[in-house]
């Protein structure tokens, strides 16, 4: 006897049994690899700590400098507990603010609609937020984090706001917050110490246009010298490995795309990437500190884009859309 209660949405609840794919998982040993860096940029501001805390503090200094350095890696972690997503916005998400209460009735209703095609895979503990940008978007944080632009509640309909919702719930599916969130904290020491060695070039840069003994002047422009190629190394390093790990970026979102397919949410996709594409307004990027390569420049695509071309996602899905077809008859 048949079942004549069920529904064709119950026949197509998708079964997300495997966390993660190749994009997070081979991505993650990039991320690893900013390690000998992330250290090199605690070290100086570790060391003057360091000092301070064994002159006030019972314990030696390398007692100090020890417990300094493990505590910033040992805090990566405890950013991906679900609990913890205050932390999480208060480092990464500074714009991001709970929903009204008009505007969490909407999204509530959506999301659970996103998760009813949900077999097996995460449902639980997902913390909707609203980011205020110019332009209709979506993200997903770390710690089952999901946002959603004010200019993507007003101008997309429900069935596109279910369709960029679900393509957030396939980066949650596949890990890519966690690899992503790994790479900001590991990079903001770089950050640092980059902020630091451009201050003491600038200092030293300055001492040169002053008279003074030649032996103080040879030491004062080998600083000068020795400062301009290690950022400009330490830029050319960063950019091959941020390259590979937005090469694993742009295919993720491939197959975030493909996770919103499974869950019937396709050709809205495609309308909601269109309408995103049609609001993307011309932004001029910051001036660089330092000069980059002309193969950089030559290839932008590899070194800077984070997400692949709308034309080639939506030829990707149709194509998903089309195979299902196929499947189905």
């Amino acid at each position: 006897m048949s079942d004549d209660t069920a529904t064709p949405q119950d026949a197509a609840r998708i079964d997300f049994k495997r966390m993660g794919d190749w994009t997070s998982w081979s991505a993650a040993p990039v991320v690893l690899c900013l390690l000998p860096f992330t250290f090199i940029g605690l070290w100086p501001f570790v060391a003057v700590l360091g000092a301070i805390l064994a002159a006030l503090l019972p314990g030696t200094y390398d007692t100090w400098t020890g417990i300094l350095l493990l505590a910033y890696f040992v805090v990566l972690p405890l950013l991906f507990i679900p609990r913890l997503h205050r932390l999480r916005v208060w480092l990464f998400f500074r714009e991001a603010r709970e929903p009204t209460t008009t505007q969490r009735a909407r999204l509530d209703a959506q999301w659970s609609a996103v998760l009813e095609g949900v077999g097996k895979g995460p449902k639980q503990r997902f913390h909707l937020m609203v980011v205020n940008e110019p332009r209709p978007n979506a993200a997903a944080g770390a710690g089952r984090i999901v946002l959603i632009t004010k200019p993507a509640l007003r101008q997309l309909d429900d069935a596109q706001l279910r369709a960029i919702m679900a393509h957030e719930y396939g980066h949650h599916v596949g890990l890519h917050p966690i690899v992503l969130i790994a790479k900001l904290w590991l990079l903001v020491p770089i950050g640092w110490f980059e902020w630091l060695a451009v201050r003491i070039h600038n200092i030293l840069a300055t001492l040169s246009g002053m008279r003074m003994h030649i032996v103080m002047m040879f030491f004062v422009w080998y600083g000068i010298l020795y400062l301009r190629l290690m950022l400009f190394m330490l830029n050319l390093v960063l950019r091959v490995i941020m390259a590979i790990v937005l090469y694993f970026g742009r295919h993720g979102e491939h197959k975030a795309d493909l996770v919103a397919v499974k869950l019937g949410h396709g050709a809205a996709l495609i309308a909601a990437l269109e309408h995103i594409e049609e609001s993307l307004e011309e932004t001029t990027s910051e001036p660089e500190t330092l000069p980059k390569p002309k193969w950089f420049e030559a290839n932008p695509e590899w070194f800077e884009r984070t997400h692949p071309p709308t034309p080639q996602r939506i030829a990707r899905i149709q194509a998903a859309l089309a195979a299902d077809q196929t499947s189905a008859n």
